[in-house]
């Protein structure tokens, strides 16, 4: 799922290298259990598909900063509450 960062048109291209990328992988290997080389070319359909595949779309999440995330044990009190009198 890409991150909301990411603008919804290069979305869509990168789910279309993906899917080009798919076909490709799979058309190489349809032909190669086939028993059809081309005189091996038909070994540059892998690195085609390797190369059109949209990699960087696969990074991870970004992590949630902490400081978003309210802190259960101050949750409904005080600054003040926390603080013990001496």
């Amino acid at each position: 799922m890409p991150s909301p960062g990411r603008q919804s048109s290069s979305a869509g291209v990168a789910y279309g290298r993906a899917a080009l990328a798919l076909l490709l992988f799979s058309t190489w290997m349809a032909l190669l259990f086939a028993g059809f080389l081309f005189g091996g070319a038909l070994h540059l359909l892998l690195p085609a598909a390797a190369a059109l595949f949209p990699w960087r779309w696969l990074a991870p999440p970004l992590p949630t900063l902490q400081a978003d995330v309210p802190d259960a044990r101050s949750a409904g009190r005080p600054a003040e509450a926390e603080r013990e009198e001496p």
